[in-house]
């Protein structure tokens, strides 16, 4: 009975040694810096360019990931038909950025939002935007990044007239500056 009580201490101590050098995908999910970023988008809204502009700040974990909330707004009117409005949407962000201690490296980006469509003339529109991006981050300074996004962004729920979904989403290309700090080991 001894030797079975000695067994079996060994073999919980040998389980609990090795679960130590076991690795987790969330094991690396530590806290380790923040982030704000300045971006300035071009997209298609129907048949004319857009400039939006906005940003987002969040919190880095384990390096690579990145969650926060941002928002965009159309920079002055747009214009369809004889329709002026502005169009705006915020939400929460989540960047992952593979690799991100190498100079050069992918950044992949989804933004899941609720926003409206302002028209001058009519009440406002309420709208749900998902804008997935894939792009290239360029670490200038250990606290400056700048990254070019290529992304589609999806509007649903638009109720104005004579315009649909497919009216207001479209392919964009964006340009990032973010700011921020990062501490810890890469």
């Amino acid at each position: 009975m001894k030797q079975f009580l000695l067994l079996i201490i060994f073999c919980i101590i040998a389980m609990s040694a090795a679960a130590q050098r076991e690795e987790t995908i969330l094991s690396n999910m530590h806290f380790s810096g923040i982030w704000g970023s300045w971006n300035s988008m071009i997209g298609k809204v129907k048949d004319e360019n857009v400039y939006f502009r906005g940003g987002y700040g969040g919190f880095e974990f384990g390096k690579d990931l990145l969650l926060g909330w941002g928002g965009y707004r159309s920079n002055g009117n747009i214009r369809q038909d004889d329709l002026r409005y502005h169009m705006k949407w915020n939400g929460p962000v989540v960047s992952y950025a593979p690799k991100s201690y190498k100079a050069v490296h992918p950044i992949f980006t989804l933004m899941v939002a609720n926003g409206k469509l302002d028209p001058d003339t009519e009440p406002y529109d309420r709208i749900f935007v998902v804008q997935p991006s894939l792009g290239a981050e360029l670490n200038l300074l250990h606290w400056c990044h700048a990254s070019v996004h290529g992304g589609y962004r999806f509007v649903n729920d638009v109720d104005l007239g004579n315009y649909t979904d497919t009216d207001f989403s479209g392919l964009y290309g964006e340009l990032v500056l973010k700011f921020g700090i990062s501490w810890g080991r890469w």
